[in-house]
């Protein structure tokens, strides 16, 4: 917006004190009277006064041409790194969120063997239920917020420029050293780097039956966009228990949800992505029929208590 401003009034200035004035003569003008010897006192001192008048046109030139690229080049990157300083904050503070949803995982304990299946639940329930595994870019960064609202006991592990195999790699850590035992991996770490086998990879890894979910992307400044978007639809429809988060259809014709780089999310943006996770999940936990912890759901605990206290009750009156 500063820019943009800037640059207006450089040009409006330019256009009256500049352009104008050439249109009508008036470096012609000033170069014969330059050029010419004066006979008299009069022309003598005229000259000095369009001689005067031209340097200050010249120094005008000169700062207006001066302002206009340092308004072109400084002030765009100022902003770009205004944006990049504020994302890397909100990494820092997501990274913070992510240590503190295992730290209350592992306090949790071993949970309830008492289960429930996610068909007999309603949608609430199977968000709040669920324990899934988000691996995401820049971009998932944006929704992080976004996503513990709608997940509260599912992780969100996201990072500035992950590419596609260090995503690989932080699932790996999650299963192997951290031992993450959830019901599902979202992996949205697709957007930095081409897809080169390591979603068959992950596939395996995780298991054959575990759900998979799988985000296209928007990156319209990136040449692999379309072979991505290709390869990850490719794989959803030869795999089971795989699904598709299609962003790049969601937020097709939708300008608002994006940065200036077509790519990063503004808040609009942030919660339709967040809700396109959602709706896959949902879609695809009314058909799974996984079996999760009673003690996550806070409806259950809360029937439980009452149940507890309807008892305690009886026996009293009794």
């Amino acid at each position: 917006m500063i820019e943009i401003v800037l640059s207006v009034v450089l040009a409006e200035l330019s256009y009256r004190f500049i352009e104008t004035p050439i249109r009508h003569g008036i470096i012609g003008e000033y170069l014969n009277i330059l050029r010419s010897r004066p006979k008299s006192r009069q022309e003598k001192k005229r000259q000095i006064q369009v001689a005067r008048r031209s340097l200050k046109v010249m120094a005008g030139t000169f700062v207006l041409t001066v302002s206009l690229i340092l308004c072109m080049i400084f002030v765009p990157k100022k902003n770009a790194l205004d944006t990049l300083q504020k994302r890397e904050a909100k990494a820092k503070e997501t990274g913070k969120m992510t240590e503190e949803q295992l730290a209350k995982q592992k306090a949790n304990g071993s949970e309830s063997e008492d289960t429930i299946c996610t068909a007999d639940l309603t949608d609430d329930e199977i968000l709040e239920g669920l324990n899934l595994l988000l691996i995401g870019d820049s971009i998932a960064v944006d929704v992080t917020d976004d996503f513990y609202e709608m997940f509260p006991n599912s992780v969100s592990d996201t990072k500035i420029g992950r590419i596609t195999s260090l995503g690989k790699q932080v699932l790996d850590s999650y299963i192997d050293e951290k031992k993450w035992e959830g019901e599902g991996v979202i992996f949205a770490s697709l957007s930095n780097s081409p897809i080169n086998g390591e979603l068959e990879d992950i596939r395996e890894k995780i298991g054959k039956d575990m759900p998979l979910f799988l985000t296209t992307v928007r990156i319209p400044h990136d040449t692999f966009e379309e072979e991505s978007n290709s390869k990850i639809k490719k794989f959803v429809e030869e795999n089971n228990h795989t699904y598709l988060i299609d962003w790049y259809a969601a937020s097709e014709g939708h300008d608002e949800y994006f940065d200036a780089d077509d790519t990063h999310l503004l808040p609009a943006g942030a919660k339709a992505y967040a809700n396109c996770i959602k709706e896959a999940v949902l879609d695809a936990y009314k058909k799974e029929n996984i079996e999760i912890p009673k003690s996550r759901l806070v409806s259950s605990t809360d029937t439980s208590t009452d149940s507890s206290n309807d008892s305690s009750t009886d026996t009293s009156t009794e």
